[in-house]
């Protein structure tokens, strides 16, 4: 039932799921195994928090955020990866937004936001590597950058005025 899940509505959606009783309405599960599939994923949020146990519980600057997410440099394919934190700065989660080929990635602004209206996170840190070495960015990582942006100024805004 798992393998057949996964395949017909992607391991992201369902990984990133919260709620037994959506993930039972939109797989067409019983809600015993929603509650079953959700509580896995659960576990292993938690046992990759425990294997991630030497990274800064905190991060506050952009040496610390280096230090956190310095295992993307080794990344065969280009990655969009975001740490979201509260206001005591502590990564409440840590996502592997998108993956893309050797130069190219594809995102967009509503795979970055969910989770941290999701989780309640104040602050997003956004990290993008180039598998090729170049560290200059790119006209389209220029561009998302400018989308993200203009995204996060959306939502600040909106929810300021609530």
């Amino acid at each position: 039932m798992a393998r057949r899940t996964l395949k017909e509505y992607g391991g992201k959606a369902i990984s990133n799921g919260l709620s037994p009783r959506r993930l039972s309405e939109t797989a067409d599960i019983p809600l015993n195994k929603a509650c079953q599939i959700i509580a896995g994923f659960e576990l292993g949020r938690r046992f990759y928090a425990a294997s991630t146990a030497g990274r800064p519980a905190q991060v506050r600057n952009a040496k610390q955020a280096y230090q956190y997410l310095k295992d993307m440099g080794a990344s065969q394919k280009e990655q969009l990866r975001g740490l979201y934190v509260n206001s005591r700065y502590q990564v409440v989660y840590d996502e592997v937004i998108s993956v893309g080929s050797l130069t190219s990635n594809i995102v967009h602004p509503r795979e970055v936001f969910q989770p941290a209206i999701e989780r309640g996170a104040v602050a997003i840190i956004i990290a993008h590597n180039h598998p090729s070495g170049r560290l200059e960015p790119t006209t389209a990582d220029i561009e998302v950058t400018e989308q993200l942006l203009a995204a996060g100024e959306i939502l600040v805004s909106n929810y300021s005025t609530i």
